[in-house]
């Protein structure tokens, strides 16, 4: 037969809520079934238990809290089962609705503990009050696949499974023909079995089905029964062509299937027949064509019971007897061990794990076994069992079988095998470091973050890469949305700026001059990012050309060799212009754009070339002699001081010039060494704070005259004419919007090496209440100064938060944040797709929807009470709130009620339950065709109830 993919599994099971978990515990040989003295004498409590049943995420799945109230628990757990088995296989079936669905759910304990007895429940379903057939629905086993592919928009074959223990891997064994007969081209397999209230024990008796002393030892001569539990799982499977074809993830292959019945030839209905069970092994590998000699494993039923587990090795022996077969070749185990029984669901569970040791090329111990059955003889026979994780024997392709027999006969096994060749397209190191989570709440979207940091805390930077792939290529699309970043260390969420900012508003870009640079800043924005890599190296070129130096030594350096080369300004200058606009260009192809822009000094340059007033060579050029004509001009000082200017007086400051109007309380004088000196004994007698800059040289002031001078016919050289911009162009030598035609004078360029820098006035003059800042450059100094200037701290963005060191971090950092802002940037230049990885499913909202045995008060489940309820007009809302808010409805809405997603079922009971609360009579062809809106249902109300209280 052709093979069936295993693409996406779920499981809910003591324990173990994630596939990551269920493997660890495993591995460890771990007992997850809990256990605790009871008060009864010989009342034994040993039970495997899932939490939360009592809760439901009502809004997800679009149920009321009241008809979820009345759903069998079972059937609330498989839905989220299902979406997390979606989820993991990456599946986005918006397109894809031939999806088939083969459920199975074990007793409803809960119909019969909760609401039968509940005695306003059941009043209300004797007296035929509406109810009779949601609490079918609700807790009927019929209903679980048909309900999930109504929720779901599924359109493939749908129905329910019941082989008793046997109906998950019977269920599984329906998919696989499904998919073979071509009647689905994906499918949903699982069962589910919850035992309520989960909280009892049990009596158990020797020889009887139920462990003696609570623990379940399949094949141990110890085995005194089994113990019970609550558990779920779920597999999404799709032909192995096509799933190869699509580049799924692949757990393992199901090579074939098969299914009997023991009949009549056994001691009792309820006895197993190893004879049978040996057929169906014999049948399933039969179908796949394979020996028993090639069956590395078998996940067996293993009840642990000392009548069952002897009779199925028994059928194992005969399954293989007519096949010579080396000693110790195939190893058993079982999962009851671990997690007890799952009864229905115990077939997929075993399934799952069987994918995971094929996937793994591990075999795991079988838990609480030291020495077999005395009836199960291992020596000179093909079977072993492991007591601790072994390494898969040999380099053949691992195959294992799966067993589940049912009380009543029905036996099935299945083959399955690891994929040898699964050629995935795949961007291997791509180090994908920015996280893309969906949720259609905001409190499940806070619940999914805080979980998947806690999955991060332990992860390679591999599995790191591959979460942010899998979040971000294989997730639905759905209301709320948020972005965070890995640093390396931690997951970071970065600043929320949606109380101040949209969409709609403007950016301007500021390009920083020198003093912000630091060795080794381009690092990881050189090793990770194309665009950025390859203008470096374009401009790196240009430069070397030009001095003989070669700038990457600094930019991916933190240690550098001879640092001195690079304080030079003609080193420096251009060196900083390459490292800007590298950054600029990859800004602009993750889809960023500027609608202002402005530079500060040096930063202009930068402009001048997205803007095309240069070419790059010629702006280095530039840059290369107006740093020499720099740095031959004149020695001196410049001091940023650490107040406004208007604090101090003009005569302190007569001998220096004004380099720079940084902020309202910074500014930078700039002067001869001298002249500079005296005006800093001032401040220190005034106790004003100064900080000197690193430069020896007075830019911005009038010793700058002479290099201005000489730098104008190389300007004329390079500088093109008749150049037009529809950016907002903003110039730091006027303070204000400039036309770019302006900035094509060399007397420009000129001025802007001499003159005082005017970035306080310059922003200003940008910050019209609609403007985001993003500094370009390798520091967040201008950040730091345009969140002084404008007063409004969240609308400033560095591309740079960490000083020292390589680190994308900033970058990270401002993409994150414009994506949230539903800027377009294009992440995909970012992510790159790699293969699928299982991930912690979808945080569902844990909302109480829970009927108990008398009272039916839980959370948002309140119904209104019948009978007799007086009309006035002092409790009108309150009894309409009472029957609107347990379904979700705001009766102001205008929608109608098919448009809010009511079927005639629920409406015709709205109709009895407004009867009754406000004795009006109202049908439900009335809701329908006359008040087929709640706001319209409440002024037709209103206005019968004042009718009433005026008679």
């Amino acid at each position: 037969m052709d093979g069936i993919a295993i693409i996406g599994m779920s499981l809910n099971v003591p324990g173990a809520v994630t596939i990551d978990k269920f493997w660890k515990n495993l591995s460890e040989g771990k007992d997850t079934i809990k256990r605790k003295d009871l008060d009864k004498e010989g009342e034994i409590y040993a039970k495997g238990i899932i939490e939360d049943i009592e809760t439901f995420d009502c809004s997800f799945f679009g149920i009321s809290p009241q008809e979820a109230a009345y759903m069998d628990p079972q059937q609330r757990k498989w839905l989220e089962l299902v979406w997390h088995s979606i989820e993991d296989a990456g599946l986005i079936y918006n397109n894809m609705n031939n999806i088939g669905v083969f459920a199975s759910a074990g007793f409803n304990y809960y119909l019969l503990n909760n609401v039968l007895i509940n005695s306003e429940v059941y009043s209300k379903i004797s007296a035929g009050k509406g109810e009779t057939l949601i609490e079918s629905i609700g807790g009927g086993n019929d209903f679980i696949a048909t309900r999930t592919s109504y929720l779901l928009d599924l359109k493939g074959p749908s129905f329910t499974i019941q082989s008793a223990c046997s109906s998950s891997l019977v269920a599984i064994h329906q998919a696989v023909q499904s998919l073979l007969n071509y009647e689905t081209d994906i499918c949903l397999a699982g069962g589910i079995s919850i035992l309520h209230p989960q909280d009892n024990g049990y009596f158990a008796s020797d020889g009887g089905m139920r462990s003696t002393d609570g623990y379940c030892r399949p094949f141990d001569e110890n085995a005194n029964g089994t113990v019970f539990s609550s558990g779920g799982g779920v597999i999404l499977l799709k032909r192995l062509e096509d799933a190869i074809e699509d580049g799924d993830r692949i757990y393992s292959v199901i090579r074939s299937s098969a299914i009997n019945n023991d009949g009549s030839n056994k001691a009792s209905y309820t006895a197993p027949s190893s004879m049978r069970q040996a057929e169906v092994i014999r049948m399933a590998q039969d179908l796949a064509e394979i020996d028993f000699k090639d069956i590395g494993y078998i996940e067996t039923h293993g009840t642990g019971t000392p009548l069952g587990d002897p009779i199925e090795y028994h059928g194992l022996k005969l399954a293989c007897s007519d096949i010579s077969i080396k000693s110790g070749n195939c190893a058993l185990g079982s999962i009851k061990g671990n997690i007890g029984h799952t009864d229905v669901a115990s077939g997929v569970i075993s399934v799952i794990k069987t994918a995971l040791i094929l996937n793994k090329r591990q075999i795991l111990p079988l838990a609480h076994f030291s020495k077999p059955n005395r009836e199960i003889v291992l020596e000179n026979s093909p079977f072993y069992i492991p007591t601790s994780t072994l390494e898969w024997p040999g380099n053949g392709i691992a195959r294992a079988g799966v067993s589940s027999f049912g009380v009543g006969g029905t036996n099935a096994h299945i083959i399955m095998e690891e994929l040898i060749h699964n050629n995935i397209p795949t961007e291997k190191s791509s180090k994908n470091s920015i996280f893309l989570f969906n949720a259609k709440t905001e409190e499940s979207l806070k619940s999914y973050i805080d979980t998947f940091r806690d999955w991060c805390s332990d992860k390679s930077d591999d599995e790191i890469s591959r979460a942010s792939s899998t979040l971000f290529y294989k997730r639905h699309q759905m209301a709320f949305q948020s972005y965070a970043y890995w640093t390396g260390q931690e997951l970071v969420e970065p600043k929320n700026l949606s109380s101040t900012i949209s969409s709609n508003k403007k950016t301007a870009w500021i390009f920083p001059g020198q003093g912000s640079q630091f060795p080794g800043m381009a690092g990881d924005l050189y090793n990770k990012y194309p665009v950025f890599k390859d203008n470096i190296d374009i401009c790196g070129k240009i430069i070397l050309h030009h001095t003989q130096v070669d700038i990457k030594e600094y930019l991916l350096n933190e240690e550098v060799k001879n640092p001195d080369i690079f304080t030079e300004t003609t080193i420096l200058q251009p060196l900083l212009f390459a490292f800007e606009y590298s950054l600029s260009l990859l800004l602009i192809s993750l889809g960023l754009k500027y609608d202002k822009i402005a530079g500060h000094s040096l930063g202009e340059y930068v402009i001048a070339v997205l803007e095309g007033i240069f070419s790059v060579d010629g702006a280095i050029e530039v840059l290369i002699h107006r740093g020499r004509f720099m740095q031959d001009s004149p020695k001196g000082e410049m001091v940023a001081i650490m107040c406004s200017r208007e604090q101090i007086d003009e005569s302190i400051l007569e001998n220096v010039e004004i380099g720079a109007l940084n902020s309202p309380s910074q500014f930078v004088i700039s002067g001869t060494e001298i002249k500079i000196t005296q005006v800093l004994d001032t401040l220190d007698k005034l106790g004003l704070q100064y900080k000197k800059i690193s430069e020896k040289y007075a830019f911005h002031s009038s010793l700058m005259e002479t290099a201005s001078d000489e730098l104008v016919p190389i300007l004329k050289r390079f500088i093109h004419s008749n150049i037009s911009s529809d950016k907002g162009v903003y110039s730091t030598l006027t303070g204000k919007q400039i036309d770019i035609i302006e900035m094509c004078e060399p007397s420009y360029w000129a001025d802007q090496m001499k003159n005082t820098v005017l970035f306080n006035k310059c922003i200003k003059s940008m910050n019209d209440g609609d403007t985001i800042f993003l500094e370009v450059g390798p520091g967040n100094v201008l950040t730091q100064l345009i969140s002084e200037i404008t007063a409004l701290e969240d609308i400033t963005i560095s591309t740079a938060i960490k000083q020292k060191g390589s680190s994308d971090i900033g970058l990270l950092n401002l993409l994150c944040i414009f994506a949230q802002l539903k800027y377009p940037v294009n992440l995909r230049q970012i992510i790159k797709r790699e293969s699928i990885l299982s991930l912690p499913g979808y945080s569902f909202e844990k909302q109480v929807a829970w009927i108990g045995p008398e009272n039916y008060n839980s959370n948002n489940c309140d119904m209104p009470k019948m009978g007799n309820m007086e009309s006035s007009e002092e409790d009108f809302e309150d009894k309409l709130q009472k029957i609107f808010q347990p379904q979700g409805w705001d009766f102001s809405s205008e929608q109608d009620f098919w448009e809010l997603g009511i079927d005639s079922l629920v409406l015709s009971q709205l109709s009895i339950q407004i009867r009754e609360a406000f004795d009006v009579n109202i049908s439900f062809r009335d809701l329908i065709i006359k008040y087929k809106t709640p706001q319209i249902l409440k002024t037709y109300l209103a206005k019968m109830i004042k009718e009433k209280l005026e008679l």
